[in-house]
């Protein structure tokens, strides 16, 4: 089933498609990017473009799955994507991103994840998603934080001792509706109530 198309401030985010592949495959080459990633080395070329051109056509279920993110401004400017994909051996959602590194540091990571968010418990419903950070990657840990998911611990996941957090839908929707507009309406423009 196919994403739908989601809009934010800055940013849309639509499903990944085959054209992007190759700056998919410029963002994966950047040491940095990967640094948290699997083993946080640099993966073959070759078997890397044939992951990703795999992960296009994947069947995550209804709504889940890959959205890469670009500016509204320039809808042909990969920055990144954020992805919404079951754990291996879990029954739970996980909420994924990455981005190119020269655009950190711009709230494009929370504000784009918001807006998987928000499809995920008001269209999708579903009742919570979970997310997983490598102990060292405090960005990401920032950036779980901002979107309201709270600790959980600690889960062996990818061959790794990964910090678990988890967001319930209910927290969510509460959250929400502290940040809607004075006349009660998230927002008010028909996309995404998420800002930086």
């Amino acid at each position: 089933m196919a994403l739908p198309t989601l809009t934010t401030e800055r940013l849309l985010l639509r499903q990944r498609s085959l054209a992007e592949v190759p700056a998919i495959l410029r963002m994966d080459a950047d040491p940095e990017v990967r640094r948290y990633v699997g083993d946080g080395r640099l993966p073959d070329p070759i078997e890397q473009e044939r992951r990703v051109r795999e992960r296009v056509g994947t069947d995550f279920g209804i709504g889940f799955g890959y959205w890469s993110v670009f500016p509204r401004d320039r809808p042909d400017d990969y920055l990144g994507y954020v992805v919404f994909s079951p754990v291996p051996e879990s029954m739970d959602i996980e909420l994924s991103y990455g981005f190119r590194r020269d655009v950190w540091d711009r709230g494009f990571a929370t504000e784009a994840a918001g807006a998987g968010l928000d499809h995920a418990f008001r269209e999708r419903g579903l009742p919570e998603i979970v997310a997983l950070v490598y102990p060292a990657n405090l960005a990401s840990q920032r950036v779980i934080a901002k979107l309201g998911f709270e600790p959980a611990g600690m889960r062996h996941s990818y061959g790794n001792d990964l910090l678990f957090y988890r967001l319930g839908r209910d927290a969510y929707l509460a959250r929400a509706a502290d940040r809607a507009d004075p006349r009660g309406r998230a927002g008010g423009t028909g996309g995404s109530t998420w800002r930086r």
